[in-house]
C-alpha cells in the first residue's frame, strides 16, 4: 500500500503546530515562575470580612449559611481547604494561577487563525500575570476566589460551546460533552454563590447567550437548556437569600447585639446607601421623608463628616472620598432609633430601588462618571499585603488600553455573526456592566472593591471581543488559516 508523501506546506504547519505547542509549555512554565515570584512574597492580609469567612466556615454545615452573612462559596471552600496541610491561605493563589492558565491556554488553541492565537496568548498572560490579581490571593476576602471562579466559568463554557465542535462525532464526543456540562454547571453555581452581584450579571447575560448559543449545532447544544435552567433558578433563590433573615442566633461576632432584621445580609448595604447617598441628597433626603421615614435628625447624629484630607493622607492621592462607610455603627443598636431601624426593615430597600427609578438619567451620568473607577482602580493598593506587585503586565490596570478597547467595541460588534468570540466577549460586557451597576448603586461603601469582578468582566469581555474581531476578519483575507490545535 502505497503511502502518500506530505507537501512542503503540510511539513510546514506540522512543524508550527508542534512550535506552537512548545511555546505554550514553555510559556506555562514561565508564567509559573512568574506568578510564584511575585505572589511569594506576599504577605497574608485579613479585614473584618475575613473574620466573618473564618466564623462561618467552623461552623457546622448547614443549608442555613445560604443566608448567611458571607454568601456560601467562599466559607465553604475555606472550610475544605482547611482539612489541608497547606491550610486556607494556598487556595487563592493556586486557584487564580491554574484558572487563568487555562483560560490562556484555551484561548491560545481555540482560535482558527494564527494572529488569534498570538493575541490569545497575549491576552492571557496579561490577566493572569497583572499585579492587582495577584495581589488579591493574599487578602483573605473573596475578590481572588471570585475572580478565578469567573475565569474557570469562562473556559469550560468556550471548551464546551467551540472546543468539542473540532472533536469527530462519536462517543468521545459526547463524553467529553457530559464532563465538560457538569464541570460548567458546578463551577457555574459556585460562582453565583460567591458575590451577590454575580447572579445579576447572570441574567443579564442569559438573553444574549441564548442569541450566541443558538446558533451552534452539535450534542453539546443539549446542555443548554438544562444549564441555563440552573443558571436561572439559582441566581434567584441567590438574589432572594440576602434578604432572608438567618436563623438566629447566628453565632457571628458582627451581628452581636444586633437586632434579627440587621442580619440579613442585605442590610449593612442598605444603611451604607442611607447615610452616604440618601441623607445627603437633598431630594433623596426628601424622597424618604415623603414615604414616612422617621427620626431623621437622630440618624443624621450618626453621620460622619467627609474627610476628605485624612482620606488622601490614608490611601493615597487618588483616592475617592467615597471609599469606606461614613457613619457609625452605634446607629444600628441605639433605642432612640428603633422605629426607623424597623421602617428601614419594611420599605427601605423597596424606597430606594424607587428613589434611583426616580431619575435614571442621574443615575447612568453618575455611573459614566464613575467607570474608570470601576474599569482602572487605581486606589486598590490600599487592601492589597505586604509584598504586593505594583509593577507588571496589567491589561486592566492601563486607562489608555481600557479607552482604546471601549472605543473599538461596536466595531468588534460588526463581526458577532462570523465569530463566537464576539459573541461570547458581548455576554460578558452585558454582564460585567450590570454586575458593576448592581455593585456601584447597591452600596455606597468600598465601591472599588465591590465593583473589581464585574469591571474584571468587562475588561475580559472587551478583550475576548477584540480578539473575535481578529479571528473573524482574517477569514476575510488572503493566506490559509490554521488547522485546529485542540
Amino acid at each position: 500500500m502505497n503511502q502518500r508523501t506530505l507537501t512542503d506546506r503540510e511539513r510546514w504547519w506540522i512543524a508550527a503546530r508542534w512550535a506552537w505547542w512548545g511555546l505554550l509549555v514553555a510559556t506555562a512554565i514561565l508564567a509559573r515562575t512568574a506568578f510564584d515570584a511575585a505572589a511569594g512574597g506576599l504577605q497574608p492580609r485579613t479585614w473584618e470580612d475575613s473574620r466573618t469567612y473564618f466564623e462561618i466556615a467552623s461552623q457546622p454545615f448547614s443549608l442555613d449559611h445560604l443566608f448567611s452573612q458571607a454568601p456560601l462559596t467562599v466559607p465553604l471552600l475555606y472550610r475544605l481547604t482547611n482539612l489541608l496541610p497547606s491550610g486556607v491561605e494556598a487556595l487563592p493563589p493556586e486557584l487564580a494561577f491554574w484558572s487563568w492558565l487555562g483560560l490562556t491556554l484555551t484561548l491560545s488553541l481555540v482560535p482558527r487563525r494564527w494572529p488569534a492565537r498570538a493575541l490569545g496568548l497575549l491576552i492571557g498572560c496579561s490577566f493572569l500575570l497583572a499585579p492587582l490579581r495577584v495581589g488579591w490571593t493574599g487578602v483573605v476576602l473573596s475578590e481572588s476566589i471570585n475572580d478565578s471562579l469567573a475565569a474557570a466559568l469562562v473556559t469550560v463554557g468556550m471548551l464546551l460551546g467551540t472546543g468539542t465542535s473540532r472533536l469527530p462525532g462519536g462517543r468521545l464526543r459526547s463524553l467529553l460533552c457530559v464532563g465538560l456540562a457538569v464541570a460548567l454547571g458546578i463551577v457555574g453555581v459556585a460562582w453565583l454563590l460567591t458575590r451577590d452581584s454575580n447572579p445579576i450579571s447572570m441574567l443579564a447575560a442569559i438573553p444574549l447567550l441564548c442569541v450566541v448559543g443558538g446558533r451552534r449545532r452539535g450534542p453539546e447544544q443539549r446542555w443548554a437548556l438544562p444549564l441555563l435552567s440552573v443558571a436561572v433558578c439559582v441566581s434567584l433563590v441567590a438574589l432572594w437569600s440576602s434578604h432572608v433573615i438567618p436563623p438566629q442566633p447566628t453565632g457571628l461576632s458582627v451581628h452581636a447585639s444586633l437586632e434579627p432584621p440587621l442580619t440579613a445580609r442585605s442590610a449593612h448595604p442598605l444603611y451604607d446607601n442611607l447615610f452616604m447617598r440618601v441623607l445627603p441628597d437633598p431630594e433623596a433626603r426628601s424622597y424618604f421623608l415623603a414615604r414616612g421615614l422617621p427620626d431623621v435628625a437622630a440618624l443624621d447624629r450618626y453621620a460622619v463628616p467627609i474627610d476628605e484630607a485624612g482620606l488622601r493622607a490614608r490611601l493615597g492621592p487618588e483616592s475617592e472620598a467615597l471609599t469606606f462607610p461614613l457613619w457609625e455603627p452605634a446607629a444600628l443598636t441605639d433605642p432612640e432609633l428603633a422605629d426607623a431601624r424597623a421602617w428601614l426593615a419594611a420599605r427601605g430597600t423597596s424606597t430606594y430601588v424607587g428613589w434611583l427609578f426616580q431619575h435614571p438619567l442621574d443615575r447612568f451620568d453618575e455611573l459614566a462618571r464613575a467607570s474608570f473607577l470601576i474599569l482602572a482602580p487605581n486606589d486598590l493598593a490600599y487592601y492589597m499585603p505586604d509584598g504586593f506587585p505594583r509593577d507588571g503586565i496589567s491589561l486592566a490596570g492601563n486607562a489608555g488600553v481600557v479607552l482604546l478597547l471601549v472605543i473599538g467595541f461596536p466595531v468588534f460588534l460588526t463581526r458577532f455573526r462570523g465569530s463566537g468570540f464576539v459573541g461570547l466577549g458581548a455576554c460578558l460586557v452585558l454582564g460585567g456592566v450590570a454586575g458593576a451597576t448592581a455593585s456601584y448603586l447597591g452600596d455606597a461603601a468600598e465601591i472599588q472593591r465591590h465593583c473589581y469582578g464585574p469591571g474584571q468582566l468587562v475588561i475580559l469581555g472587551l478583550a475576548v471581543g477584540f480578539l473575535g474581531w481578529v479571528e473573524a476578519g482574517g477569514t476575510r483575507g488572503q493566506g490559509r488559516r490554521g488547522e485546529p490545535i485542540a
